[in-house]
Order: structure tokens, then C-alpha cells, then sequence
């Protein structure tokens, strides 16, 4: 009978030898949305043995076009995205370990979250992350893989530690309105997939040892238009990260903070210090005039015409607004902080 892993196997780069390095490698992929979610379903297929998943976020039917993980049921309750995936990849494949952190990804955590791990995947979709993540694999001198997709445009670039960094090629955060976002150019699911398998063959040639294959350009796809570029990326002599040792994103204090949710019309909060709020108690609380819904992750209630989220450690995601200063005063009347 044929192995599960055979067939990959007989590929040369890869053989027996370096499908036994992939059941021994550790992976953390930062975002399970559609990028995320597409690359774990290849890693775990692939037979890596120990995955890390790390997201804050909650499966909404939204979701569903592009994030290939997640179903109907999982958009109804609400899942958690880390636990819903993990529920699908073990019956995908339960010869992998899934560990799984339902948190933010911030200072406070980053290094714990990284810990032990051999390589990264951004699944992010935003720049404060990425240069967070950037500076915690520079000093812990982990390789990571960035990608990002908007409507049929991707990228994907390998970030070698103490070859080059992602400050080297894009040194400051780009001006709020000055990028396209999901709200204005959507996305192809078919993008997500392309995107995403480039990614994990360039996962594959690090965990397998394939270095001399790696790529060391910045690869630009347009999906829709048939076009792609490899454009050259140096390491920057002057770069702050690279140069000078100064981890900017990693050392900032985590004071928390209000985000626009891209393309959800939603809020997310993080008050900063991050404590265990007892659900069942607000429930309880809320019940004499809102139709609660509880289970251990989180509770959701509905008031005026927002629909909110609150999770066990204090984060909270307020849907029907884009206006930050409602969210707040929301958030603070229920929790009163």
C-alpha cells in the first residue's frame, strides 16, 4: 500500500530524507484568514509535523469565498478561525500536531509565540504586524516567508535572517489611504491559492534544506492579466533592523488598541492588558435585555442595530460601524473600561 507521503516523496528535492525533515520541523503561520487558511491545508497535507497557528479573529460568512478551512457551520457559531482550523486539518491529517494561540500577536507575546519554531509564514494583512514580526525573527534569527494578495495582485518573498530584512525593502509604514485595501479592490480566491502555493513551496525548500533553490527576489504576480515579475531585493546597510539592532515594533509598550476590520465593517479592540472576563456573569448581566449567545470562547450579543463579540480575555470585535470612538464608548459600557 502506497504511503500517505509517497507520492511526494518520489519528487528527488524532496525524496524519503526530506519528507522525514518535514515530520520533524516546526511552523508558525501568523493569520489564518485566506492566505493562512490555504497554506496550512497545504503544510498539514505535506506532512510538517508541528504547526502553530496564531489569529484573533472569528469565522464570519464573508470568510467562506476564500478562507477554504472554514464552512457554513463554522460562520453560524462563530468559531474561533485557530480552532475551527484545527478541527478540519485533524481530520485532513491527524499525524500533525496543530498548536493553536486565539490571541493577538503583539509585543507582549511575540516571542513566546515564535519560540521553538524553525520557520514563519505572514498570513498578515497589515504593516504594524509585519514589522513586528520582522523584528522578532531578526533577533531570534528566524527565517520567515512574507505574502500578501489583494484583488487578482500577489506577492511573496523570502526574508533570510541576517541577509536581509523586511525594513529593507519597505522601511516605514505607508500613509493611511495610500493602499488599496479588500474594501476597495476585493480579492480572487483563485489569487489566495496562487499566492499561497508559492509560499509553501518556498516552506518546503527551507524545511527540506533545499537552500541553493530559495528564492531571493521579491516575485510580483498579476493573476488576471497573466503577468509576472521577480524584481531584486538588497539588504539595506542603513536599515535600522539590519545595521543598527533596533527592534522599533518589538519594543513598544502594548496600550492597546482600536482597529477597522478590512472589508467587515467591524471594530476590533484590544484593551491592552489583557485579563480573563467571567462571560457568564455578563451574560447573565445582559440577558434582561439582550438576546445572548455564550460558549467558552466567547459571548455575542445584540444592541441598537451592532452586533458584539466579546472574548474571555477582554478583546472584543463590534460589528455594524466603522466608527472607532461608537466602538469604544460601546465596549466601555459593557465593560467599563
Amino acid at each position: 500500500m502506497d504511503s500517505r507521503y509517497r507520492k511526494q516523496e518520489l519528487f528527488s528535492p524532496i525524496g524519503k530524507k526530506g519528507q522525514q525533515s518535514l515530520s520533524k520541523s516546526k511552523v508558525a503561520i501568523l493569520g489564518i484568514g485566506a492566505l493562512g487558511s490555504f497554506s496550512l491545508n497545504l503544510l498539514a497535507r505535506a506532512g510538517v509535523g508541528f504547526i502553530r497557528i496564531i489569529d484573533r479573529d472569528i469565522v464570519e460568512t464573508d470568510n467562506l469565498q476564500r478562507q477554504i478551512l472554514f464552512d457554513e457551520k463554522d460562520a453560524k457559531e462563530g468559531s474561533p478561525k485557530v480552532i475551527a482550523a484545527k478541527k478540519k486539518i485533524s481530520s485532513i491529517n491527524s499525524e500533525v500536531h496543530i498548536d493553536t494561540y486565539f490571541s493577538d500577536f503583539n509585543p507582549s507575546n511575540a516571542e513566546t509565540c515564535l519560540s521553538g519554531i524553525d520557520l514563519v509564514l505572514d498570513c498578515t494583512d497589515n504593516f504594524e504586524t509585519r514589522f513586528l514580526l520582522n523584528d522578532v525573527c531578526h533577533k531570534l534569527g528566524k527565517n520567515w516567508i512574507y505574502s500578501a494578495c489583494l484583488g487578482s495582485y500577489g506577492l511573496v518573498m523570502n526574508i533570510i535572517s541576517k541577509e536581509i530584512c523586511f525594513r529593507c525593502v519597505i522601511d516605514n509604514i505607508p500613509a493611511p489611504g495610500s493602499v488599496a485595501t479588500c474594501d476597495t479592490a476585493g480579492i480572487l480566491n483563485s489569487t489566495v491559492g496562487i499566492i499561497s502555493s508559492f509560499q509553501v513551496t518556498e516552506a518546503l525548500k527551507f524545511l527540506t534544506g533545499n537552500f541553493d533553490q530559495l528564492l531571493k527576489k521579491l516575485l510580483v504576480i498579476e493573476c488576471w492579466n497573466n503577468e509576472t515579475k521577480y524584481l531584486g531585493v538588497h539588504q539595506n546597510k542603513s536599515c535600522q533592523v539590519c545595521s543598527r539592532n533596533e527592534y522599533e515594533f518589538l519594543s513598544k509598550e502594548t496600550s492597546g488598541t482600536t482597529i477597522k476590520l478590512c472589508g467587515r465593517n467591524a471594530i476590533y479592540i484590544n484593551p491592552g492588558q489583557l485579563y480573563n472576563l467571567e462571560l457568564k456573569t455578563l451574560s447573565d448581566r445582559l440577558q434582561s435585555f439582550a438576546q445572548t449567545k455564550l460558549n467558552e470562547y466567547m459571548l455575542t450579543f445584540k444592541v441598537d442595530d451592532l452586533e458584539v463579540h466579546f472574548f474571555s480575555d477582554g478583546r472584543a470585535i463590534i460589528k455594524g460601524t466603522e466608527d472607532t470612538a461608537r466602538a469604544r464608548t460601546i465596549y466601555s459600557k459593557y465593560i467599563g473600561t
